[in-house]
């Protein structure tokens, strides 16, 4: 192998594997449900072991206790395979007599049987867990463990998600996307440093060439799909943009070396990338102020977001918009309680030349009293 040809192996094997890490970002493909219960599963232990969790007051388990239970490939359901349900009570020491468990055929309607419920509503209380686990779910995943924790009432509000900042050194000149008919591969063609890469990518059956003057990113590899906010089940999205914009992955991007020193405000409330607990009272003074990026040095103005409404019980749902002071978001931001989670993704901006850029940051408000 000449000394060009081992170049270009080992860049597309370095770019591979930085894909398999940030692929762990994806959206999830499997699911756990039981009733209205919907637990996504996250890949743990490669190359197939899945674990899911999901926190929810007593009532709201007990209610889907007695309903049919799947395994979800998309939203196609897998049958054929055992799942077992283990619980043991906190306050007991282990013996048979305690704890309950029960090993199902997953097939079309499979359910707990009447005898197992009962003994669960018996017993179970705030703070114990109950637990699934697949006895056998073939080649394509195993389920390590699908954990519903008994919320308590009293405890103090945790969001479903904490995002994260992205401090990682570096910012990097190209990006490729992968999980599309061509890749695509993200860079200013201009540069001279950065003509290599367009020797390696030349194979336009293979690859696509998007030229963005000036490109940098903090993401070298990313698909589509990608969604930090992976563990959001989200029930619902109704899009209130009349922007029709392009996937957000053909825009320039935003990259900071240290994230840390953005935040996005929105009225008293700042997230960089989350607040502290926010009072109901707080959040309806701030909530008809616009959303406002802030950058060191650099003005944008947000034209477009997601946003991602999760209370304490109940659907969760997802709003495009373009404007927080439009009625009809009001609307839906009146209705919010305490113990509400509201993250916002996907944020769109332009600069001072009317470009639109994307921002690969995520930011949660937790809207709670404690």
């Amino acid at each position: 192998m000449n000394i060009k040809n081992r170049f270009k192996f080992l860049l597309l094997t370095f770019v591979v594997l930085l894909g398999i890490n940030v692929n762990a970002q994806s959206s999830l493909k499997y699911k756990f449900e039981i009733g209205n219960i919907n637990v996504p599963l996250k890949l743990i232990n490669p190359p197939n072991g899945y674990n899911g969790r999901k926190e929810l007051y007593k009532a709201d388990i007990l209610e889907n206790l007695n309903k049919a239970i799947s395994l979800l490939d998309e939203n196609t359901p897998v049958y054929g395979n055992k799942i077992m349900l283990y619980y043991m009570p906190n306050k007991s020491e282990p013996n048979v007599n305690n704890s309950v468990t029960y090993t199902l055929d997953l097939e079309k309607g499979s359910k707990l049987p009447d005898d197992i419920v009962n003994k669960l509503k018996e017993k179970l209380t705030e703070g114990e867990n109950i637990t699934f686990q697949s006895v056998y779910v073939g080649d394509k995943m195993n389920v390590n463990s699908v954990t519903l924790t008994v919320k308590d009432p009293l405890a103090a509000f945790r969001p479903l998600v904490n995002p994260m900042y992205n401090n990682e050194n570096g910012i990097y000149a190209f990006q490729i996307v992968a999980g599309l008919p061509k890749m695509l591969i993200k860079l200013d063609t201009i540069p001279e440093a950065n003509k290599k890469y367009l020797k390696i990518y030349k194979d336009k059956t293979k690859y696509e060439i998007l030229h963005i003057p000036g490109y940098q990113t903090k993401y070298r590899y990313i698909k589509p799909s990608d969604n930090p906010l992976e563990e959001i089940d989200v029930n619902k999205t109704v899009n209130m943009s009349k922007l029709n914009l392009k996937p957000k992955y053909l825009y320039s991007e935003i990259a900071l070396d240290a994230e840390y020193t953005s935040s996005l405000n929105w009225g008293s409330m700042v997230a960089n990338p989350t607040t502290q607990n926010q009072t109901l009272e707080a959040f309806n003074l701030s909530r008809k102020n616009q959303l406002i990026l802030n950058i060191p040095k650099e003005h944008y103005t947000v034209i477009q977001f997601d946003m991602i409404i999760v209370p304490d019980r109940g659907e969760v749902k997802r709003y495009i918009v373009e404007d927080m002071s439009d009625p009809t978001v009001q609307q839906i931001l009146d209705k919010v309680e305490d113990r509400t989670m509201i993250y916002i993704q996907n944020v769109m901006v332009k600069d001072g030349e009317n470009k639109i850029i994307y921002v690969p940051m995520h930011y949660g408000y937790a809207v709670a009293a404690k």
